[in-house]
């Protein structure tokens, strides 16, 4: 299970949700995921969300799959809208997806050794939007084998500060957390290791020593999961 949490990147509170830099950089984590690994599909949208089909101002019905919905961020957008239809669209899904966990699997077989090959599935589950409170991150490292966050460190006081947790909160399997924020090792790093069983023979950090732009981050933590 590898969850990716992305937050709001513009200063300004752009109203706008699929005009922020954190909506793109989470759709080309995506992207770079799906085109290296063929066969992800949605399983799961937090609340049954529709993220699927849209009725725009004009009346038109459209239908989109995950994979049109990178596309039209990248300037490919279905047929027969115009520019500003185009614009809408990615609007509402925007709006739609934003606060929600939306959760791909891929179908995958293991063997390890000689062992009996297995069958397992691998899942992806992504949050892009206001990740200002502990609820998505609490849920993410309690249910994650990796977990990704990119967004602002908030100086430390954000809701990954490791005061806002337990040990319960984090499972006793190994786990890599990737906290990819402004100078993250100052704030997000070492302070979670008495709160792991095992220590550092189960939890791996990877942190940022100086600041970070947002741009092409997603293509990095895209990479990264790949």
């Amino acid at each position: 299970v590898i969850s990716l949490i992305n937050g709001l990147i513009d200063h300004d509170g752009n109203t706008n949700l699929n005009e922020d830099p954190g909506y793109g950089e989470w759709l080309d984590t995506l992207n770079q995921v799906f085109e290296a690994r063929p066969g992800f599909s949605v399983v799961d949208v937090e609340d049954g969300v529709d993220i699927q089909n849209y009725e725009l101002k004009s009346g038109k019905s459209v239908s989109v799959t995950f994979p049109e919905i990178i596309a039209l961020h990248n300037g490919d957008g279905p047929a027969g809208l115009t520019f500003s239809e185009k614009n809408e669209l990615e609007g509402q899904i925007a709006d739609r997806v934003a606060d929600h966990w939306v959760t791909f699997e891929l179908p995958a077989k293991v063997k390890i050794g000689s062992t009996k090959t297995k069958t397992v599935k691998i899942q992806l589950t992504t949050f892009f939007g206001h990740a200002e409170t502990t609820t998505p991150f609490k849920h993410a490292i309690k249910n994650s084998d990796v977990f990704l966050y990119n967004g602002h460190s908030l100086i430390g006081f954000g809701p990954l500060d490791p005061r806002n947790f337990t040990a319960a909160d984090f499972p006793e399997s190994y786990q890599i957390l990737f906290i990819d924020s402004c100078v993250s090792y100052n704030y997000y790093e070492a302070d979670y290791i008495p709160l792991k069983k095992g220590g550092t023979a189960n939890l791996d950090l990877i942190t940022n020593a100086i600041e970070s732009p947002s741009f092409q981050s997603g293509f990095a933590l895209g990479q990264f999961v790949v």
